[in-house]
């Protein structure tokens, strides 16, 4: 069943050497980041979501860079934009309501 997704924050904006995309969303009752990060070397991206949890963010799941759909070197190739994302978002959760909602 998919749940609900309401964001609550959701920033893309450009570091020294990478592209930077974070949102933070209600996925039914809990609080869950997307962070994912598209840096000039491809092992220094990322991909991960986070479960807001006893005080602190705790990884609930993350895409290895070499399987990430975002691409990398996004900062030198043109201007990025958060659709560039949005692929790895939506795995990220899938994966994130699959383990907090299933049963």
């Amino acid at each position: 069943m998919k749940r609900a997704v309401k964001t609550i924050d959701k920033q893309c904006c450009k570091g020294g050497q990478s592209m930077n995309y974070t949102e933070v969303v209600i996925l039914g009752e809990c609080r869950v980041r997307i962070d994912i990060r598209s840096d000039s070397y491809k092992e220094q991206c990322h991909a991960r979501c986070q479960l807001w949890s006893s005080g602190k963010w705790q990884l609930i799941h993350n895409i290895f860079p070499a399987l990430m759909q975002t691409p990398s070197e996004l900062t030198y190739k043109r201007a990025a934009t958060e659709s560039d994302f949005m692929k790895d978002r939506t795995q990220l959760l899938n994966v994130a309501e699959q383990v907090l909602f299933s049963n």
